[in-house]
């Protein structure tokens, strides 16, 4: 009897953190029935590229992925899936086979039918039918993610994820807190919340819940030392959640939470249900309760209808309001949204200019921000090893630490900060593993992170 033959499976993901779980979820379906990752376009039986279409950018990339593909196996059967750009190819047309998020689930079925597999492989296990649930691995075990949320309700003007994606949709709570006490039981030590419209959670049972009760039924059922809360809208940030963060140290505090602009006109006109008035009150309200909370945004520059004072009143906002990082986006039209029907639009070069004002800010506001640590003992989770006695990591509040002296990838460790580093990506901080556990009550250690995870 002859051995049966092995497959070989690689896979290309765009876009964000909902896409990178969908790709892992992918590759273990595939494994499931036997496949094995290769990460060669050159060596693999099937391609799957996981597409995004957030920006005109992300649609080409798709397509030189896809090229690319093509160029180094012509024989791979190529899969095209995520969130394909409507009334465009995103290179559709050079892919055997061509599925959209709600296709996913099948994905691999409709490979095996494809490669006539359907009777040769059998599939192992299987997951439930949200797609994209169960316990996402990464190669450091430090984090591990769960998507606990798809789609989205919303109408901005300038986003198709919601023809992409779908409606709301989430997991039930029970099934999430099964997936992370096998987090916990892997050895993780941070679960991170994934979804297209997190802070929609629960929106959608009947009786509705909101993200606390799930926050809530992941501290009482697991001992998982730190969750982590992915974007989240501002005006879905209410009272609760902020008194849930202040009360519990093991919800990291850290929240990512778009702005898009600081122009009450810009924003109606990009249909966001929010003023600067109301944005600024909520960050203001969050810094004040959950002890150094680090705040992302999101921007966006350029949008159809800003001018020069909207502009300023970015600025303005973005430096009064204390937000610590910031993504720029200079605006991109997609076809099929509200925005690319308005007329008044901003010439390349001004939104160049303006992008590069508001991330010399960005960069000046997270400098400041890390300079406040220096000098502070913080305990870090090693993420990977960078060098002979040197890692890389990362604090609660989701600060990135280089540290030097021994440390497992995957554990936490007590480190002083000494320095910060200007980097590519504007700058982390440079610590020093030279701080004994014992003294983990002294009042010099942050207290922001449990001091179980020094002991797990």
């Amino acid at each position: 009897m002859s051995e049966q033959r092995v497959y070989r499976v690689t896979t290309h993901t765009l876009g964000c953190k909902v896409n990178q779980v969908d790709t892992s979820a992918i590759v273990r379906d595939f494994a499931e029935y036997g496949f094995v990752p290769t990460d060669e376009n050159a060596d693999a039986d099937v391609i799957v590229v996981n597409s995004c279409t957030v920006t005109a950018g992300a649609d080409r990339d798709a397509r030189k992925l896809i090229a690319r593909a093509r160029e180094e196996n012509a024989g791979a059967l190529l899969v095209l899936t995520g969130c394909l750009s409507p009334g465009k190819t995103s290179g559709q047309d050079r892919a055997d086979i061509v599925l959209g998020n709600d296709g996913k689930g099948r994905l691999v079925e409709d490979v095996l039918t494809r490669l006539n597999l359907r009777d040769e492989l059998t599939r192992k296990t299987g997951h439930d039918g949200f797609f994209g649930g169960g316990v996402v691995d990464t190669s450091s075990r430090a984090r591990a993610f769960v998507k606990v949320q798809d789609g989205c309700n919303r109408n901005c003007a300038y986003c198709v994820i919601p023809s992409v994606r779908g409606r709301s949709r989430s997991r039930a709570i029970r099934e999430i807190v099964e997936d992370a006490k096998v987090v916990a039981a892997r050895g993780y030590h941070e679960l991170v919340l994934t979804g297209v419209h997190l802070g929609s959670f629960g929106a959608d049972f009947s009786p509705r819940a909101r993200l606390t009760d799930l926050l809530t039924a992941l501290l009482n059922g697991t001992n998982i030392p730190r969750i982590r809360i992915s974007s989240i809208e501002p005006m879905e940030i209410r009272d609760d959640l902020i008194d849930l963060m202040a009360s519990n140290p093991r919800i990291c505090p850290h929240l990512h939470v778009p702005l898009q602009s600081g122009d009450d006109d810009v924003l109606r006109l990009m249909r966001r249900p929010y003023s600067r008035d109301h944005y600024r009150a909520k960050i203001e309200a969050i810094v004040a309760s959950v002890p150094d909370v680090l705040i992302g945004s999101d921007v966006i520059v350029g949008f159809p209808g800003e001018d020069e004072s909207a502009f300023e009143n970015s600025m303005d906002l973005v430096e009064r309001t204390p937000l610590h990082h910031l993504h720029v986006f200079p605006y991109s039209e997609r076809p099929g949204t509200h925005a690319a029907t308005l007329t008044e639009k901003s010439q390349t070069a001004r939104i160049r200019a303006r992008s590069e004002r508001l991330r010399a800010l960005g960069r000046d506001k997270w400098r400041r921000f890390l300079g406040r640590h220096i000098g502070r003992t913080l305990p870090v989770l090693a993420i990977k090893p960078v060098g002979e006695n040197t890692f890389e990591g990362l604090t609660a509040n989701y600060l990135p630490v280089l540290v030097s002296g021994p440390c497992v990838s995957g554990r936490e460790c007590l480190a002083h900060v000494r320095a910060v580093e200007d980097t590519s990506k504007g700058g982390r901080l440079i610590a020093d593993r030279e701080v004994d556990p014992t003294i983990w009550n002294d009042g010099d250690i942050s207290p922001y992170i449990p001091f179980g995870i020094l002991r797990a």
